[in-house]
């Protein structure tokens, strides 16, 4: 593992590169976008883990933070949309491209919970813009994805809820004009907003070569 800092000096990212080792490496590049809040902290060791056994399989694998999440530069509460962690995810695909300097290799970007929406926009972004182009596949993979985000938020708040009721006496969180506190993490109101109004079920999948959907959710899917 090596950990480094990377993208905007002013605001860095950090991430982890798993370099590929084995007797049989598969030339194949992997990204590792996390989910938000409370389901980044549950998961870390998750992903920790498969960043680790994709690497022992050959494969090279840059798992990172956003900004205002995990030991990247800033608070959550500074970040005002949901298209700063869309570019946050750009800036890593090209650090993990730049470090392994194969850009004939494929590429697969792997998303967990709400981490698997600002991996589709990336890629979406990404081909968009024509600049995966030199690259002979690119893959997306949306594990256990929260691709509705009235859905999502829904789920969070109702576990907020149900925490502050377990306290004795009565606990205030904040739920602003400006800003709304859940399980922990307090987030503006223009990403809440941002979040509330998503929905990628009713949007066509980007333009990769491959999409797998990890879930157990048999009706959550692409329908574009």
């Amino acid at each position: 593992m090596i950990p480094r800092f990377f993208g905007n000096p002013q605001r860095p990212l950090f991430g982890i590169f798993h370099p590929g080792r084995g007797s049989r490496p598969q030339k194949q590049n992997v990204l590792i976008c996390p989910p938000i809040g409370h389901e980044y902290v549950r998961t870390h060791w998750a992903i920790r883990s498969l960043a680790s056994k994709l690497s022992r399989e050959g494969m090279n694998v840059l798992r990172f933070d956003y900004r205002g999440v995990g030991d990247s530069a800033g608070d959550v509460s500074e970040v005002p949309t949901l298209q700063d962690w869309v570019a946050d995810t750009q800036d890593a695909a090209v650090e993990l491209l730049d470090e392994v300097g194969e850009l004939d290799s494929p590429l697969t970007v792997i998303g967990l919970r709400w981490g698997a929406a600002i991996a589709t926009l990336a890629v979406r972004e990404l081909a968009a813009e024509g600049k995966l182009k030199s690259h002979p596949a690119v893959n997306l993979v949306l594990w256990e994805p929260s691709l509705r985000g009235a859905d999502f938020l829904t789920g969070l708040r109702t576990m907020h809820r149900q925490m502050l009721d377990l306290w004795v006496s009565r606990v205030e969180t904040e739920d602003s004009e400006t800003h709304e506190e859940i399980l922990g993490f307090r987030y503006q109101r223009s990403l809440m907003n941002e979040i509330q109004t998503l929905n990628l079920e009713h949007e066509p999948p980007p333009s990769v070569d491959n999409i797998l959907v990890l879930t157990s959710d048999e009706q959550q899917t692409f329908s574009g």
